[in-house]
């Protein structure tokens, strides 16, 4: 019943039973019946119907209804009376019809028995767009330029009239020219006393297409969950009926057949008790189950040898109208990999914990200080030999640089630029420092900082080491103080006895004892060897404290190699030494420090090339400079040994070096002489063909 109907609207019980064509007493009994929708109002109870009431009725009553039509009526009456009568119930029924086409709430149609359209309700007109024609007399046919001329529904209307038998829901599909494709329900009612055709249709092209569209996901839904690596299953109804199980859902229960339809206990008449319940209690308390990383141990490959697998499991409630849990929808997947992934990460980062903290007592042992750094240059890592000194913890000292760390503003500054330069070229660097820690002691460190690369190539991180030198450097001190003073007091007997040797020889000389002069001669050879270590020893001692001076005047710079070369010449018979080159010019420095790096590398020449004859000296100039190479043709220097030839006391190994008398400071003065005048000394070397030493000077300082 419309509970907005206004009462202009309501029609009477004989109002009702005139347009359904039936007795007043058929519509009594319907609507007691609740067959058909109405009020009863007043004190007497009468029945009111609106237009919507009698259109659902024309929808459903059966056709044997119309036997009680005029079941009151026995006076036999002349044919004349019975057409006036037909004629009156007729104009009364159109009355009626006219009065509750306009509020009915579908498409609505009257037409006579030859099709033809008596009356028609607005939405009719609007929903199959006739526009503002005149329909009444029209063929049903004819309506919106032959729109309707639809010979199946043009038959089937006819039937209806001929047999006097309804249609209901009657589906017209058709392509409506103004239109397009339309899916309609019609629903047609003959009335016979009337000689009117009632048509109510409806449009359900939307609510069809929307279903089939359902229908179209529905099928690619349960397709993707039949070939979904998940595993599905949807599980319904207080039998517990499968609706849906994809193959992977029933490979985790064992079974191969189809699922789909029956009941869970008798589809799995072997479930586990414990799954069993965990499904009822889903399915019909509507709580949740979750698993996460379930062991599930089934013979997966259906090959007779059961494994063990991890899935993450969920069972959702399903509800039904009622809002009340009347299934569940299991939903899983297998998450081995992953399990078997992290668990190898847990073992791996176990391993790398107990390796930390093996790694960090062995440090924990080691005076030596541990460091890392990132990119950045901030501390990541300290051995705790180094966190004492600075009196800190690691994680106050992580994330920092030397700046905000308690060094001193100058170290701190070296240090961070050193860790920048690894950081960019990559090479490792090794340098040693005095520093006082915040406890005022004060030492010496010896550090070096070193590339991490990673597989591209790029430095990822700086490692470094520093070791405490103090007590070395004390030693060292007390032994160049223990040189110095020896070398000091072997200066002086040595000159006496040199002088001795050479006024014997003379004496023997001029008493022609030639050989006690020959041996003296010799004696005075040696003695120049050790007069020359001694000065080798004192110029080192004083390198090393800082106290080796330089007498800078202007000299003829050829002219000093010209002496040199002449002087070298005459100590050895087998080799010839060649001057290429000039360097007519004047130079500013040490006219005797630079004589005494140019007989070194002379020197050397003769003494590492035995098996040679000849040695070169190369001069050249430029506005700037003026530079000095000699060149020797022995067995060359290995290239691993070349970076460390000019420090204090190395010496080349291997068997043609050991045989050649020296303990290794020549080089080491010479590059302290030149480096001190600004001037730049090298080795260029290739194994079996020789070496050639230089160096370079500025002209003007």
């Amino acid at each position: 019943m419309d509970q907005a109907a206004t009462p202009s609207e309501l029609l009477t019980l004989r109002q009702a039973a005139t347009f359904l064509g039936v007795h007043p007493r058929t519509v009594r009994r319907w609507a007691s019946n609740h067959q058909l929708q109405g009020r009863q109002v007043g004190t007497r109870g009468d029945w009111r119907f609106t237009p919507d009431d009698l259109l659902k009725m024309v929808k459903t009553m059966s056709a044997q209804d119309t036997d009680d039509l005029h079941s009151g009526q026995a006076t036999p009456r002349s044919a004349s009376t019975r057409q006036r009568e037909t004629r009156t119930r007729m104009n009364a029924s159109l009355a009626y019809v006219e009065t509750f086409l306009e509020t009915a709430r579908e498409p609505f149609l009257v037409l006579d028995d030859a099709l033809c359209v008596i009356a028609a309700n607005q939405l009719f007109v609007t929903t199959f767009q006739l526009g503002k024609a005149v329909l009444a007399g029209q063929p049903l046919s004819e309506l919106g330029h032959h729109q309707w001329d639809i010979p199946s529904l043009q038959s089937s209307l006819q039937e209806v009239v001929r047999t006097e038998q309804s249609i209901t829901d009657y589906e017209l599909i058709h392509d409506f020219p103004l239109l397009g494709r339309k899916t309609v329900l019609l629903n047609a009612r003959y009335i016979p006393q009337t000689r009117l055709l009632l048509l109510a249709l409806e449009d359900v092209t939307d609510e069809r297409e929307s279903k089939q569209a359902a229908e179209v996901a529905h099928e690619r839904l349960y397709d993707l969950l039949m070939h979904a690596p998940a595993f599905v299953a949807v599980i319904s109804g207080p039998d517990l009926l499968f609706e849906i199980a994809n193959p992977s859902y029933r490979q985790l229960l064992g079974i191969e057949r189809p699922l789909d339809g029956k009941p869970l206990l008798e589809a799995v008449p072997d479930i586990d008790p414990t799954l069993l319940q965990i499904v009822k209690n889903v399915a019909f308390t509507g709580k949740r189950f979750i698993a996460n990383e379930l062991p599930v141990t089934l013979d997966w490959d259906m090959n007779g040898k059961p494994s063990t697998r991890f899935l993450n499991l969920i069972y959702e409630p399903l509800y039904n109208k009622e809002k009340q849990p009347d299934g569940l929808m299991c939903f899983g997947y297998e998450v081995t990999t992953q399990v078997e992934a992290r668990q190898a990460t847990e073992r791996a980062e176990l391993q790398r914990e107990q390796q930390a903290r093996m790694f960090d007592q062995m440090l924990a042992v080691v005076q030596d200080f541990i460091y890392m750094f990132d990119a950045s240059g901030r501390f990541l890592y300290a051995s705790q030999s180094l966190l004492n000194l600075l009196q800190l913890s690691l994680e106050e000292i992580k994330g920092k640089n030397f700046h905000e760390l308690p060094y001193p503003e100058d170290l701190a500054t070296t240090l961070q630029a050193y860790i920048t330069q690894v950081l960019t070229t990559g090479k490792p660097i090794v340098d040693e420092t005095p520093f006082t820690s915040p406890a005022g002691e004060l030492g010496y460190y010896e550090y070096i900082f070193v590339p991490v690369i990673d597989a591209e190539g790029s430095v990822v991180m700086v490692v470094g080491s520093t070791r405490d030198i103090t007590q070395r450097k004390h030693q060292d001190r007390q032994k160049e103080d223990f040189m110095g003073i020896v070398s000091h007091e072997l200066k002086t007997p040595v000159t006496s006895i040199k002088a001795f040797a050479q006024v014997l020889q003379k004496r023997f000389a001029q008493a022609g004892d030639e050989k006690a002069a020959l041996l003296l001669g010799k004696m005075d050879a040696q003695i120049n060897k050790l007069t020359a270590l001694i000065e080798d020893l004192l110029d080192a001692t004083k390198i090393e404290g800082g106290q080796l001076q330089l007498n800078t005047s202007w000299f003829p710079f050829q002219e000093l190699v010209l002496e040199v070369i002449e002087e070298l010449q005459r100590t050895t018979s087998r080799h010839h030494i060649d001057l290429l080159g000039t360097a007519d010019i004047l130079v500013s420095g040490d006219r005797d420090r630079i004589g005494q790096v140019i007989t070194n590398f002379l020197t050397n020449a003769i003494k590492y090339s035995p098996r040679s004859e000849k040695i070169q000296v190369q001069l050249s100039t430029d506005q700037r400079t003026v530079s000095l190479s000699v060149k020797d043709f022995g067995p060359g220097i290995p290239h691993a040994e070349q970076e460390h030839i000019f420090e204090r006391f190395y010496r080349v190994r291997g068997n043609t070096y050991d045989t050649v008398p020296g303990i290794g400071l020549g080089l080491y003065i010479a590059a302290e002489i030149i480096e001190r005048q600004g001037g730049k000394i090298w080795v260029e070397s290739e194994e079996g063909q020789g070496s050639r030493f230089s160096f370079t000077l500025p002209i003007h300082r």
